[in-house]
């Protein structure tokens, strides 16, 4: 996508986004600091869908207040494609540190996990799903001691009752393989277990700096995964990605707390 023009703003290059969306870097000129913008690329910004999508993703972030989750700073329209002003966190994503540095200790995936649930809970107070956490959606922040943002809420969604359609059509899944909850990718309903159970697939990821193994049913190789974790961290992780819902944490703290307790005992 070719860098916007968007008075107040000095827009440098790319660094960022999907099919969808271009995140560029930039400098807000009138307050003097480093933003990021979030443009809706002009190949969809005509489609509704999209354009929804997009705009939905902006007041959900702007509704809400937390240290760890992307701050929205304002809003406006470039060219017929809609832009959000962000909060700009200089560092990488969760994955690229997990490419480039492999498996992160007990204690720093604890500490990770604690921020990321701190975030997810307070999404789900407003009782909103993220519906794809993952993490290439966990900004780290190395300039404020590896701080950590959730990021990227263009799918989330109010929880779902069962009969509903969060987004007002039918989606056959949503989420990411490898991360998404069974009953997401299904299609099915799905409240903020399936956030618990997709912090849990991270929080895998993050010990053994590899995306989940999985079967073709979505469930996971735990005889694989006990050949390289210890029995404790295993059982912890493997509830929190209980197939079935009501066998989780009740809540991503809940989870935090005890992955907490067991980085606690490996030091």
């Amino acid at each position: 996508m070719d860098v916007p023009r968007i008075p107040g703003f000095r827009v440098h290059g790319e660094i960022g986004g999907s099919g969808i969306s271009a995140v560029f870097l930039a400098d807000d000129e009138l307050l003097g600091r480093r933003v990021a913008l979030k443009v809706l690329r002009p190949s969809v910004a005509a489609d509704p869908h999209f354009r929804a999508r997009f705009l939905r993703e902006a007041r959900t972030l702007a509704a809400l207040d937390h240290p760890h989750i992307t701050t929205v700073h304002g809003a406006g329209e470039v060219a017929g494609s809609p832009y959000v002003v962000l909060a700009y966190v200089h560092g990488a994503d969760l994955q690229d540190v997990l490419d480039e540095h492999g498996p992160l200790a007990p204690h720093r995936t604890a500490e990770v996990v604690r921020q990321i649930s701190s975030a997810l809970d307070h999404v789900h107070s407003h009782c909103l799903v993220h519906r794809d956490v993952k993490p290439h959606n966990v900004l780290v922040a190395r300039r404020a001691g590896d701080r950590c943002y959730l990021a990227d809420f263009g799918i989330a969604a109010p929880a779902r009752q069962p009969g509903s359609s969060a987004l007002g059509r039918p989606e056959r899944s949503a989420g990411s393989p490898g991360y998404g909850a069974p009953e997401q990718l299904a299609g099915l309903p799905a409240d903020h277990r399936a956030d618990v159970f997709s912090l849990g697939a991270l929080t895998l990821a993050c010990l053994t700096g590899m995306q989940p193994w999985r079967l073709a049913d979505g469930s996971v190789r735990w005889d694989q995964v006990r050949v390289v974790l210890p029995s404790a961290a295993v059982d912890i992780i493997q509830t929190a990605m209980a197939a079935e819902p009501d066998d989780r944490y009740p809540t991503c703290a809940a989870f935090s707390r005890e992955v907490d307790a067991w980085a606690a005992r490996t030091r």
